[in-house]
């Protein structure tokens, strides 16, 4: 009886599944195929690449970094992600992805693309990650703030557009069994998107616009009769509630569980050089307005200082507020916890 490892995308909420990935790995959990859509491609070579750890690690690394994603090299190449950097300087020489490894794993892996001309999902083989780097890019270029990719004359974009989860498609491949991770939990209703931004934006694609107003419909059943799936116990992993992103950059906190589900994304770095933190004793001190009328109060952070929300003001990720004292530390010894602390007031 074969089995297959089936991996939703979601962009950043892609560390949820780097970090299930980690327990299967470390647990000794293996497939006989593997497809993963968007970030789940992205990050999911690496389970075969025997590399735990370093999703969460590169990301950590280089989130604050505008040269792997952001404003700069959206405006600069059309790509929010610099795709130079993120998927041919990090993978080569930064963060080396063992491609060899990945390559001799002899387990299947198919990255879900969607073909910009059909609107009509694809799935390519990766027989060599790292010569088909471009296909791992185009299974994970988002719309709106990516260019398509050209493989083999044709354009593709992120494979989320037609098939988010991919589970029948695992099932026409042969495999008897499917494991699906998700990055969404079993609540979420992906609701429509505005068509006339659609239309304007791919008017030339007319299939593809099409594919992207009806996504909400393919999505929501698709979900609902995964969710039938699990009920007949055949492998569904949704995270327990939603994933809450940005706030609070993961490079600047030691909070580990913060860090690992709850990444922020770069939009919401806030300058540590600015007029908000001051350098002394070794840290930080929050001395003025943080954004949105409040205050962090008797905030010290040792080492980096962090990087805040210029709007949403110091709220950490966890969701919780501690007034007047320190966010206790993970392992309940005594003392400040870097990165984690004061009170939004």
């Amino acid at each position: 009886m074969k089995t297959c490892l089936v991996l939703e995308g979601g962009a950043m909420r892609g560390m949820y599944t780097a970090g299930a990935l980690d327990v299967f790995y470390n647990a000794g959990i293996q497939f006989d195929g593997i497809i993963g859509v968007s970030a789940g491609a992205a990050f999911g070579v690496n389970y075969l690449s025997r590399q735990p750890g370093r999703v969460i690690r590169y990301n950590k690394r280089f989130n604050a970094d505008h040269h792997y994603m952001g404003l700069i090299p959206l405006l600069k190449t059309g790509n929010i992600v610099d795709t130079e950097y993120a998927y041919e300087k990090v993978p080569r020489e930064l963060d080396p992805f063992d491609g060899d490894t990945f390559d001799a794993s002899g387990v299947p892996f198919w990255a879900v693309v969607t073909n910009v001309e059909t609107g009509q999902p694809e799935y390519i083989r990766l027989e060599h990650a790292m010569a088909q780097m471009d296909v791992i890019r185009a299974s994970a270029s988002m719309p709106f703030v990516s260019k398509p990719v050209k493989i083999g004359g044709k354009l593709y974009l992120d494979g989320g557009v037609a098939d988010s989860i991919p589970f029948r498609a695992a099932e026409k491949l042969g495999f008897d069994r499917v494991v699906v991770i998700l990055t969404r939990d079993k609540s979420y209703v992906k609701k429509p998107m505005n068509p006339k931004p659609i239309d304007l934006w791919y008017k030339h694609y007319p299939a593809l616009a099409e594919q992207l107003k009806n996504r909400h419909n393919v999505y929501n059943n698709a979900l609902r009769e995964l969710l039938n799936w699990e009920q007949e116990r055949r492998g569904c992993c949704p995270p327990a509630s939603p994933l809450r992103l940005g706030g609070w950059n993961a490079a600047a906190t030691s909070c580990k569980l913060c860090m690992i589900w709850e990444p922020a994304t770069p939009r919401h770095r806030w300058a540590a050089s600015g007029p908000i933190w001051r350098k002394a004793d070794g840290g930080y001190h929050l001395h003025r307005d943080a954004g949105g009328g409040r205050r962090l109060r008797s905030a010290h952070f040792e080492g980096e200082a962090p990087l805040l929300h210029p709007r949403r003001g110091p709220a950490h990720p966890c969701g919780k507020r501690h007034p007047g004292q320190w966010h206790p530390r993970p392992d309940g010894g005594p003392g400040p916890y870097r990165g984690c602390g004061g009170s939004a007031v």
